[in-house]
């Protein structure tokens, strides 16, 4: 078999080898072709060079040969080069229109390959049927391929296109980047938008370059300013800077920022969002202004000034070694009762022994609140009415009475209890009073198996049949049996179609650092809910372990 390999292959290459000088274009063509059938593109090249260079009647087919040459090494300029001189010396002729079609279809031009390939059709013999039927499949594959190509979300009106990125930057102003970066046309978009500017962040990565850019799409009108700790009025320029329009600063570690701040503190008597974190300067300037939402994290104010604050819709201070009396906190709140909508406190009470033990004050629109801090009186809550809390955390509050929220019924939908001391048989009662709660997280707590217990009970009131979320991290009593006692109540299969069901799937849980946790069951549990983590022991724990 090799022996007759060997044979074909010498009869070929004896039949081109190369003769006297003085041979013709039709002969290097013949002998380009040989070449071309055992795959030898370089000796081919060389002969359809030849055959260029000596001229004749049929160029047009030495060019479209050579052109097949370059196809076949990839070299698609060249190859275009040369259809298109074959089509110029013929252009009656059908070949150089089909080998231009292969050859725009490879290079990714589908629109102008269909039009090579309609010019080839309408100059083929209507009998080659062999011939139209590869034209066509080109065609329909080019078609297929510009199909693929079309954006069809270009083709909206601008201002629809507008209002989808308005909803796309809504929660994180970064991904302006994103989209200017897709195409030409997104990117015109952006430029042309200055409202997609208006969030201007500055560290010290190229902050000048960065504020210049940002001033100048946004036409000067920053509408949030976050200045971090490498801020530095000498290598940044803000005199682009329309002040007025400001409505949100963050100012992190940024002493040269809240001085800046403060210079102007004239200028942005419009500003509704003020976060403040560890600066070791008076804030007090821009913490008088007319505020709707403020954070205030280890930050240098005067309670004074705060507490004749009004019009707050949310309030955020967070200073753990700070000392609040009831007097100051009871002046906060009342004047800002019929507005505050959030409130986190992370602080230390004075004197807690003289807290109300009524309501004192009404707080009608307060839906959120976070409170932490051991030393809080176990009457917090008692301190208001709070008819629109659907979001209550409780963290390292040693003694805690829940029974206000068990009389007044809030509407809770979240309720995250952490390493807080309770009186037995209140948490079960809460629950009871909340039908609506779709998320609770009680972590470092006791006797929170008992509670489980109770969430998996079949009764005629099932307990929270709202629950979609529940974490038990780091309790120490929690046991894996009320976990599938509970799933199985409320997570049946999905075969069962059980459309009487009164309770909603659990969708996620979270039992980290609980020992009773029993490993051969965590598989099943796992394929009961969208997400389930159980993580005996962090990285550090387990090394201190060892």
């Amino acid at each position: 078999m090799t022996v007759q390999a060997n044979a074909s292959k010498q009869r070929v290459d004896a039949s081109i080898q190369p003769s006297s000088s003085d041979m013709s274009w039709s002969d290097h063509l013949r002998k380009a072709k040989a070449y071309l059938k055992v795959s030898k593109l370089d000796e081919a090249l060389n002969e359809l060079d030849h055959a260029v260079g000596a001229g004749g009647a049929d160029q047009s087919a030495v060019y479209n040969t050579r052109s097949s040459v370059f196809q076949r090494q990839k070299k698609h300029k060249r190859a275009l080069q040369d259809v298109k001189k074959a089509i110029s010396l013929v252009p009656d002729d059908w070949h150089g229109y089909a080998r231009a079609a292969s050859l725009l279809q490879e290079v990714c031009k589908p629109k102008e390959a269909i039009a090579m390939a309609n010019m080839a059709i309408s100059r083929l013999d209507p009998t080659d049927t062999l011939r139209l039927r590869k034209l066509n499949e080109l065609k329909d594959q080019a078609g297929e391929a510009q199909r693929r190509m079309v954006c069809h979300f270009d083709k909206l009106p601008v201002e629809m296109i507008t209002v989808i990125f308005d909803m796309v930057l809504e929660t994180k102003w970064g991904r302006v980047l994103d989209l200017w970066r897709v195409c030409k046309h997104w990117h015109g978009i952006a430029l042309e938008t200055p409202r997609y500017w208006t969030t201007l962040a500055l560290s010290k990565h190229r902050p000048a370059q960065h504020a210049q850019k940002w001033l100048e799409r946004s036409k000067g009108r920053i509408r949030r300013l976050s200045l971090d700790p490498t801020f530095s009025l000498t290598t940044v320029e803000l005199n682009g800077l329309s002040w007025a329009h400001l409505r949100t600063l963050t100012l992190d570690e940024s002493l040269l920022g809240i001085e800046l701040a403060i210079a102007q503190a004239h200028a942005i008597s419009q500003l509704e969002e003020l976060h403040v974190v560890r600066i070791a300067r008076s804030c007090d300037a821009l913490v008088a202004l007319p505020l709707r939402k403020l954070v205030l994290y280890e930050a240098l104010f005067s309670w004074e000034t705060l507490c004749a604050r009004t019009g707050l819709s949310s309030l955020e201070i967070r200073l753990p070694r700070s000392v609040l009396t009831t007097q100051r906190l009871i002046e906060l709140l009342d004047a800002n009762q019929n507005e505050l909508e959030q409130l986190v406190l992370e602080l230390r009470m004075g004197d807690s022994a003289t807290f109300p033990t009524e309501p004192v004050i009404a707080l009608p629109r307060l839906r959120n609140l976070q409170l932490s801090g051991s030393n809080w009186s176990p009457n917090i809550l008692r301190l208001g009415t709070m008819p629109s809390l659907e979001v209550l955390q409780l963290s390292g509050i040693r003694r805690l009475d829940l029974s206000p929220l068990i009389t007044l019924t809030p509407p809770l939908l979240i309720l995250s209890i952490t390493s807080c001391i309770l009186a037995r048989g209140e948490l079960q009662k809460l629950l009871e009073a909340t039908p609506l709660l779709h998320t609770l997280r009680l972590t470092r707590l006791e006797a929170v198996n008992g509670i489980l217990e109770s969430l998996g009970r079949r009764s005629e009131t099932v307990l929270c049949p709202a629950l979609l979320n529940l974490d038990v991290s780091h309790c120490a009593d929690v046991r894996t049996g009320p976990i599938i006692t509970l799933l199985k109540l409320r997570n049946p299969p999905l075969a069962s179609n059980d459309s009487d069901s009164v309770t909603s799937r659990i969708q996620t849980i979270a039992a980290d650092g609980c020992p009773k946790i029993e490993a051969a069951c965590i598989p099943w549990i796992s394929a009961q809910v969208q997400a389930f983590t159980c993580i005996y022991l962090d990285k550090k724990a387990a090394s201190w372990k060892r």
